[in-house]
């Protein structure tokens, strides 16, 4: 028995639109398209194809979900909040989807007013005045944040991208 992993995904990639039948991952299992004789059509690929196309997979496979893994991260942290001094101490802002609007919101409007955020020291969470200079800075404080964080995303997926080995991209965290 000659097994090769993700035999299904292997044999497309490197057959594509051909016509065969699987039995699990055991190539000497393969149906092959067969011709009028019973020859098997031109085209099949070696067992050693095979399991050079699997490694090929199994390295696609590792870097899909290490993207995927580093995206996650990243998102939750940019949605997981964030610190700005411009009250005169550390307060922390919320930052899910619906905190970026509303902040961009507050900002736009283009005046003072009471906009909730934690006290880093207290822990007290509550609405406190702040000037429209200030929620301004709030928001490019955000922002800076949040495009650092995309920044790392982005290096990281070239990293990703370029690995050349399953160990390589598993060395790799957000």
């Amino acid at each position: 028995m000659r097994i090769v992993n993700n035999l299904p995904e292997c044999l497309l990639a490197l057959a594509p639109g051909v016509a065969f039948v699987v039995h699990g991952n055991d190539y000497d299992a393969l149906e092959w398209p067969k011709d009028k004789h019973g020859q098997d059509l031109p085209g099949k690929p070696t067992y050693e194809d095979l399991l050079a196309q699997q490694s090929v997979t199994a390295l696609q496979l590792a870097q899909s979900r290490k993207l995927t893994e580093l995206e996650r991260a990243c998102r939750a942290e940019i949605v997981g909040g964030f610190e700005s001094s411009v009250l005169g101490s550390a307060h922390r802002y919320d930052s899910a989807e619906t905190d970026q609007l509303n902040l961009i919101g507050a900002a736009a409007l283009g005046v003072d007013l009471q906009y909730r955020c934690t006290d880093v020291a207290t822990g007290v969470k509550q609405h406190r005045l702040h000037t429209h200079a200030q929620i301004a800075q709030v928001l490019a404080d955000g922002a800076a944040i949040k495009m650092t964080l995309l920044q790392t995303l982005a290096a990281k997926r070239a990293q990703v991208e370029a690995a050349e080995s399953i160990e390589e991209i598993e060395e790799i965290s957000w």
